[in-house]
């Protein structure tokens, strides 16, 4: 495998089988993103420059609370959809032929059975 830097994407399949015995293959994942963050408050100026107890909050400025406020800035507060200005800009348009497999795994798929696995439907957002 190449270098992070030289790699363009990932290709993620997996299958599945629904409770009628339907079997989904699918090609792909969106939204993957491996990455190792580090806060550091020596680096940043502020904070400690070693590691301390949480208890010492109180005291000293936390790097790793900032990075997480920075985080939330990147999805809607629901956490489901990009807040990044032109994140969407460059991709693609979905082509006729996608329209159409589009199109027939609807007309397969279950609407109702899908939404019981959504995120809005489990209660965890409430």
């Amino acid at each position: 495998m190449g270098r992070p830097e030289e790699l363009l994407g990932i290709f993620m399949p997996s299958a599945s089988q629904g409770l009628d015995g339907e079997v989904t293959m699918t090609l792909g994942a969106k939204g993957v993103i491996e990455c190792e963050l580090i806060s550091s408050g020596e680096r940043w100026g502020r904070g400690p420059r070693k590691d301390v107890h949480s208890s010492n909050k109180a005291r000293l400025d936390s790097p790793a609370w900032h990075l997480v406020e920075a985080l939330t800035t990147l999805v809607s507060p629901d956490g489901n959809d990009p807040a990044i200005e032109g994140f969407a800009d460059k991709a693609r348009p979905v082509s006729e032929a996608e329209k159409k497999m589009i199109a027939e795994a609807a007309r397969r798929l279950s609407e109702a059975e899908a939404k019981s696995f959504w995120v809005w439907s489990t209660g965890f957002t409430t």
